[in-house]
């Protein structure tokens, strides 16, 4: 007795669709902002030029992280809530 189905009772071979339908969402940037020189040199180059860095223009897919420990220096608070100030009158204008 044979375990195996005759070819004739098998059902065809289903191939793949030419172009699957499947969407990939655009993955926000991450950007850990440490109030130092490299990390706001990074940041202001972002924003100055969004789409050259991958982002939207309207910056809706970055994600800029900072987590304030205390130990920042008072000059550095200071020159981040000026230049977020300044840059948020660039972009209102």
């Amino acid at each position: 007795m044979s375990v195996h189905a005759p070819a004739s009772q098998l059902a065809p071979a289903r191939t793949a669709p030419a172009t699957p339908a499947t969407f990939h969402p655009k993955r926000p940037t991450v950007l850990s902002y440490g109030l130092g020189a490299d990390s706001t040199a990074i940041l202001l180059m972002v924003l100055a030029d969004p789409a050259a860095h991958g982002l939207e223009p309207d910056l809706s897919d970055l994600i800029v992280v900072h987590a304030i420990t205390g130990d920042e220096f008072v000059d550095s608070l200071d020159y981040v809530n000026i230049g977020k100030s300044g840059y948020q009158n660039l972009r209102n204008d």
